[in-house]
């Protein structure tokens, strides 16, 4: 997929201005930023849920998203809910490589916080 100088206005408000970026087959990529920042618009426009402004979305393939729902228990740690996120798909915790990817994402003040 290819996205070229994506814009989408509402009104006078500019929502998405010039987005270019290119995804490659299988590649599973994570939209992340605060909120009000044009996520979801972009990815309505991705999934052609949403025509843009401006510009063009050149895919040959389908394309699915997960939608913001919720998937971490308020009574457990991060460390908990990580271990038990891990089960739920099949991979096994692994303290030395799920360490440094909590170092590695910035995550380690979360992980004894519930």
């Amino acid at each position: 997929m290819e996205v070229i100088n994506v814009s989408k206005h509402y009104g006078h408000s500019i929502i998405l201005k010039d987005i270019n970026f290119a995804l490659n087959k299988g590649e599973i990529v994570g939209l992340v930023g605060r909120n009000g920042v044009g996520k979801s618009t972009l990815m309505k426009i991705l999934v052609q849920n949403n025509q843009p402004t401006s510009g063009n979305i050149i895919s040959s393939d389908n394309v699915g998203y997960l939608i913001e729902e919720p998937k971490l228990f308020l009574s457990k740690t991060g460390l908990e809910n990580l271990k038990y996120l891990s089960n739920l798909y099949g991979i096994d915790y692994n303290q030395e490589r799920f360490g440094s990817l909590i170092q590695e994402l910035d995550l380690t003040q979360y992980i004894n916080k519930k």
